[in-house]
């Protein structure tokens, strides 16, 4: 991600995840004849569908004549409402919630807004999952060696090996035209598969995509300042006055003996005799700071799960406790009822860390479950690999910059953030930037050339700042048209009914509608 279920499908979720994230479970459908209806309305017979679908001859590796291996891809259905000669929409899995059959029947949280789409013209609704997340595992196991086949290249290889298929099924043709959808890291799939395989993607909407890969995120930071500001959601200057209040008394309590015993106390952060102060090491300081700042989510042993400054999955009309900017401005950090700033941030952490104390140590609730090779650890350690070797994203605070958490000491940096990399796959910092350029140099970063893609952001998205549209007045790319949406989380259009509390805003009503037109437009040229 994972974030609480009010969820946000994201790839970056679970970047520097814990063991304690949320994981998502796979859901069951009915299973009835392959590819047939138990109705004659095709309107409502989706649901009586065995959506699921294995794709048994994946290739292992799309760049290697030599390795001639093939894999089980799963991916996922829905024909009800394709007569043969609509176009093809495809959700373009990737690390964030696992793909269910739901997602070619309401969207979920990935692709609603092609769902409801779909519905309208008839076209065929498919939903791939990527390699070494969900079921789709190539390998026996996640060793390093086995990950080197975990690219977003090799996924767009896929997703051309996948059209091929699913051509011969349907006996499509040319006319059967093709457009790719997705948020987060999918969002950037989608996009990238447009400008890579142009002859058999049409056209694809990319919606919170970061497709700048980038070393220093300090941008994710500063727009979580910005986005605690932003009044369309409930923040304000004040809130987030109080936010660097409490996280720079934090930081000055960190450098004193007392002053950490004074954290312990207050946050109930767990010592024993082997350990009396743990928060002395720089490392378990990250981890601590990791739990209060990160968007990943966090499930400790609190009632609430999620995210302690819930921006990139802000739902305003949420109304469990917490759960949104204008609830934590109004009811912690605005509350002087709760005492200093520091204290209703404890208070605020109370609500995830419950009445057993929290370990922050680093190197048991990082680095150990990284080190996990096993299946089971995706998607932790899968996703961390592609960071590590591709993309980077490591999300700063830097003194200087507008994070409004604890800049000194200097805590959160990226020889922090890249560490794990050097300890679960050996890449070190030089070979981490080195990577990133490559990427941005392979898919044009900032600057992709291709046509038919929109790019789509959100203002409350820390995302955004690494994105083809940054900021409100953001212009279009040559054949790339962009939107902007004001007071939108992270790819918050994409989510279907049941993932978050109606109703909808405006803003957002306006971009689905924006994009629907957008690939109608694009289909009848």
């Amino acid at each position: 991600m994972k974030l609480n279920e009010r969820g946000t499908g994201t790839m970056f979720r679970k970047h520097h995840k814990a063991l304690t994230l949320i994981r998502w479970a796979c859901t069951c459908c009915c299973t009835y004849a392959l590819f047939s209806s138990c109705s004659d309305d095709k309107g409502t017979s989706s649901s009586a569908v065995d959506v699921t679908r294995w794709y048994t001859e994946q290739r292992l590796d799309h760049f290697s004549q030599e390795e001639t291996r093939t894999w089980k891809q799963r991916y996922f259905v829905n024909d009800s409402f394709f007569d043969g000669t609509g176009p093809i929409f495809l959700c373009v899995g990737g690390e964030g919630d696992a793909l269910t059959p739901e997602v070619v029947k309401t969207g979920t949280v990935h692709c609603a807004d092609m769902v409801d789409l779909a519905k309208e013209i008839g076209a065929l609704i498919l939903a791939v999952e990527h390699r070494y997340y969900g079921e789709s595992q190539p390998v026996s196991d996640l060793s390093t060696a086995n990950l080197k086949w975990l690219t977003s290249r090799q996924a767009l290889g896929d997703i051309a090996q996948f059209h091929d298929y699913i051509g011969k099924i349907y006996h499509l043709t040319d006319n059967n035209r093709w457009v790719a959808f997705g948020g987060s890291y999918p969002g950037m799939l989608a996009a990238w598969v447009r400008i890579k395989y142009p002859d058999l993607i049409f056209a694809a909407v990319s919606s919170s995509g970061p497709v700048e890969a980038w070393y220093n995120m300090q941008g994710f930071n500063d727009v979580m300042a910005q986005s605690m500001g932003a009044t369309i959601v409930g923040g304000s200057a004040r809130c987030v006055e109080q936010i660097r209040k409490a996280f720079s008394d934090l930081g000055l309590l960190l450098v004193s003996e007392e002053g950490r015993q004074f954290l312990y106390d207050r946050f109930n952060l767990c010592t024993d005799e082997a350990e009396s102060d743990p928060l002395k090491d720089a490392y378990n300081q990250f981890q601590f700071l990791y739990y209060l700042t990160t968007q990943d989510g966090i499930d400790l042993s609190g009632p609430l799960t999620g995210s302690l400054f819930p921006v990139q999955s802000n739902d305003p009309n949420c109304e469990e406790d917490a759960c949104s900017i204008a609830k934590v401005c109004s009811d912690y950090m605005l509350n002087s009822d709760l005492g200093e700033p520091i204290d209703r941030l404890a208070v605020l952490w109370s609500l995830y860390a419950g009445e057993k104390c929290t370990s922050v140590d680093y190197q048991k609730a990082t680095i150990a479950p990284l080190l996990d090779t096993s299946l089971s650890s995706w998607p932790e350690r899968s996703w961390q690999y592609q960071a590590c070797n591709e993309f980077g994203f490591f999300q700063t605070c830097d003194p200087g910059t507008e994070c409004p958490f604890t800049q000194e000491p200097h805590m959160n940096t990226t020889e922090a953030q890249s560490y794990y990399c050097q300890r679960a796959f050996g890449l070190d910092a030089n070979e981490i930037q080195e990577r990133i350029a490559e990427t941005n140099e392979y898919y044009g970063g900032w600057d992709p050339v291709g046509t038919r893609i929109m790019y789509v952001s959100a203002s409350i998205d820390p995302w955004h700042s690494l994105g083809v549209c940054r900021t409100p007045d953001c212009q279009p790319l040559p054949g790339q048209p962009v939107l902007w949406v004001e007071g939108a989380s992270h790819h918050f259009w994409t989510h279907a009914p049941g993932y978050y509390a109606p109703p909808l805003s405006n803003e957002v009503v306006q971009a689905q509608k924006a994009i629907k037109a957008q690939v109608v437009t694009w289909l009848e040229e």
